[in-house]
């Protein structure tokens, strides 16, 4: 009967006692807004066309300051997408 009452109480403390919680897995979802210089959005006026064109070195001036204009303008998107891409790299999914 000694024995009884001597292993009650162990097996009371053993019958007691639980296993811990299994870890809880928290998710946090957060929106990273790019930060984007905002002159790369506009790509200013484009050259207007001569008025009056006289020699062929006005329509030549007209179309190397339109080209100089749509090189600009294509280096200023392209900056914008290379920013894009990069902040897409540092953020765990990527959006293609």
């Amino acid at each position: 009967m000694r024995i009884l009452f001597g292993l009650l109480p162990l097996l009371l403390v053993v019958a007691c006692a639980s296993t811990p919680p299994p870890p809880q897995i928290i998710v946090q979802t957060q929106l990273i807004v790019p930060s984007i210089a905002p002159d790369l959005f506009d790509c200013g006026d484009a050259p207007s066309a001569p008025d009056n064109v006289v020699m062929q070195s006005d329509v030549a001036h007209y179309v190397v300051a339109l080209w100089g204009w749509g090189s600009e303008c294509k280096s200023h998107l392209l900056a914008v997408q290379q920013s894009l891409a990069t902040q897409a790299d540092t953020t765990p999914a990527k959006i293609k």
